[in-house]
Parts: structure tokens; C-alpha cells; sequence
């Protein structure tokens, strides 16, 4: 089956203000991920996978290997911000294999929070699901409540409805 397909499923309200994206990692730009503003709808644009939530959930998912060949290549290109980088995404990794999802509240953008999960598909490439609010209305107890168990849900679902028959 297609991921695709579970399109319904992703229709979960998580508040006014609050928007769903899917991401996946590009082939031709192995650092970088690729957002789509809408949940398995065309393409919104693309950040460097160490540089928000969605990346580093991405990164969690992957293969052991496969994660510190990019990491490495990342330290090569950008080694002044490699110490905090390295950080921030070994604490992300570390929040995703503890609680199945991370998040920043205002530190990946200063008016902006994302909780993101991997959703990893046997056969597929990982994905990820995240939602972006402001911070004004996000705050930690509301993303470990609600949003967190809710994203960790829906990527149950989707799972399920991309595992082979």
C-alpha cells in the first residue's frame, strides 16, 4: 500500500493554530529534508536536517550507519557550528528514543514550536509528521499531554496502513 492512501487519518484537528507537515529526506540532498506544509500534499520547502525538530526525528530513524555518514558530513561543512549542533541533535535522538517523538519550543525559531515523530515503514524510507504553532501556544506540558501522544498516534496509523499485507 501506499502511504498515501491513509490520507483521512491525517485529518486530526490539533487547534487553530496549530499545522501539520510530513517530511522525508531527498535523495539528491541526503542533509536536507523536505516539508510539506500540508500532510501528503506537494512539497513546501527544505531544511537542513540538523537544523529543526523534523530532521532530527529523521535522523533517529535512520540506521545507525546511515546516520553518522550524514553527521559526519555535516561536521565537515560546518565545523564552528558542529559543538552545538552535535548537542542539540544527540539530545533530539535521545528524546525520540525516550518519549517517540522531540521537540523545540522557540529555540529552532524564535516565534515558532514543532514536535516532530518518525514514522518508520518497513521497505520505506523513514518519514516524519510534525506540527508547528506558535510558541505563544504550545508549551511543554501541552506537547507532552496532547500533542505528543497524538502525532505518536498518528504514526501508528500510518504504519500500519504502509506495512506490507
Amino acid at each position: 500500500r501506499s502511504v498515501g492512501r491513509p490520507q483521512r487519518l491525517l485529518d486530526v484537528r490539533l487547534g487553530e493554530a496549530v499545522q501539520q507537515a510530513q517530511a522525508r529526506r531527498l535523495a539528491l540532498a541526503p542533509s536536507q529534508v523536505r516539508i510539506a506544509r500540508q500532510p501528503l500534499q506537494g512539497i513546501g520547502e527544505r531544511v537542513g536536517m540538523v537544523a529543526s525538530p523534523m530532521g532530527w526525528a529523521l535522523l533517529a530513524a535512520l540506521p545507525e550507519a546511515e546516520r553518522y555518514y550524514l553527521l559526519s558530513n555535516v561536521e565537515r561543512r560546518m565545523p564552528r557550528e558542529w559543538p552545538l549542533l552535535r548537542r542539540r541533535v544527540s539530545e533530539a535522538i535521545a528524546q525520540v528514543y525516550e518519549k517517540g517523538y522531540c521537540s523545540s519550543l522557540s529555540e529552532w525559531d524564535s516565534g515558532l514550536g514543532m514536535v516532530a515523530v518518525p514514522v518508520p515503514i518497513e521497505g520505506q524510507d523513514p518519514r516524519v509528521l510534525a506540527c508547528v504553532a506558535p510558541s505563544s501556544q504550545l508549551s511543554r506540558a501541552r506537547v507532552e499531554r496532547e500533542l505528543g501522544p497524538r502525532l505518536l498516534g498518528m504514526a501508528r496509523l500510518l504504519q500500519q496502513a504502509g506495512a506490507p499485507e
